[in-house]
């Protein structure tokens, strides 16, 4: 009997390059589609947040013309609450379209791609594909967030604010239909 296994220790597999290879590109590739999820979700809010700020606009410009050239102070009033609907509508889109301050060392998505091809090709890379991934899913030092800690909470902020957006949007529309037929009637 050897030493080591005197001693209580397993022995140690051979080093196979070709499993640390393919273990390395499966977790490169599982981090990549995380990001990418993340990265879809905040260009998903994004677009939705775009088309809201145009229903906005369309709605609230029709507000005004719904008025009679002689109004009351109610109406008035009630198309005063249609434009501050609409106002806080905007102003949640727009906090959806805040550029992300992007976390130092946090690749684009265009460059985690690029880093996965040239894995993929067996070209030379400049960092062990290990140490990417590890890069991606573990922060800098002990106490901070890694950079699809980043990606998920951005994408779950701007979820979150353009919710709130919807719920104005709905406010609203509710709004100007209730000034719409209490106008009319």
């Amino acid at each position: 009997m050897g030493d080591s296994a005197a001693a209580g220790k397993p022995q140690q597999a051979p080093y196979d390059r070709e499993v640390d290879w393919q273990t390395s590109a499966e977790i490169l590739s599982q981090a990549r589609w995380l990001f990418e999820q993340h990265e879809k979700r905040t260009d998903s809010a994004q677009k939705a947040a775009a088309t809201v700020i145009a229903a906005t606009g369309a709605v609230v410009s029709f507000a005004p013309k719904s008025l009679p050239a002689r109004h009351g102070t109610w109406e008035a009033v009630l198309l005063g609450l249609v434009l501050t609907a609409g106002l806080v509508t905007v102003v949640l889109c727009v906090v959806v379209l805040k550029p992300r301050e992007r976390e130092k060392g946090m690749p684009s998505i265009a460059a985690l791609r690029k880093f996965a091809k040239r894995h993929d090709d067996a070209q030379c890379v400049p960092l062990p594909p290990s140490q990417f991934a590890v890069d991606m899913l573990n922060a800098k030092d002990l106490n901070a967030s890694s950079p699809l800690d980043h990606a998920a909470k951005d994408a779950n902020e701007r979820m979150e604010w353009l919710t709130r957006a919807y719920f104005a949007f709905a406010l609203m529309f509710a709004l100007t239909m209730v000034a719409a037929f209490a106008i009319s009637a």
